[in-house]
């Protein structure tokens, strides 16, 4: 428990931190993923090392399917990987996405998405306290 609490923190705050982002710094963001999307590089092949590695960290010590929330953590953790390794197989993966990141909408339904993550994953991290016959 003492683990799914803590990848719960890390990842309501990194969702809402997102969500925020795209919400009150939309041009920056926009501007950030046009960048990413028309030179696919170094960046990109470092980006889907990471997603990798974080990924398989979730799952190495949180390989858990029990209950909605802690099932949606290892969820992540898989779609981590397998969206990383996607990347590296084929890098320009991302160039069908040019027009939605042009779109404006797409930073407002993201933000709004991200931050109900965040705050879902936030609540049970830092404030829900669980059932004492949990392990």
């Amino acid at each position: 428990m003492k683990t799914s609490k803590f990848i719960s923190k890390i990842l309501g705050l990194v969702y809402l931190g997102a969500g925020l982002g795209y919400l009150v710094s939309p041009d920056h963001y926009q501007t950030m993923l046009q960048d990413f999307i028309s030179k696919p590089s170094f960046v990109l092949m470092l980006t889907a090392y990471l997603i990798i590695i974080g990924g398989l960290t979730i799952i190495e010590f949180h390989n858990i399917w029990k209950g909605l929330w802690r099932g949606a953590i290892t969820f992540i953790g898989w779609y981590s990987i397998i969206f990383g390794i996607v990347l590296l197989i084929f890098p320009n993966f991302y160039e069908g996405f040019t027009d939605l990141v042009q779109a404006r909408a797409y930073y407002t339904i993201g933000g709004v998405f991200a931050v109900l993550i965040g705050l879902y994953f936030g609540y049970y991290g830092f404030i829900w306290k669980g059932r004492s016959a949990e392990k």
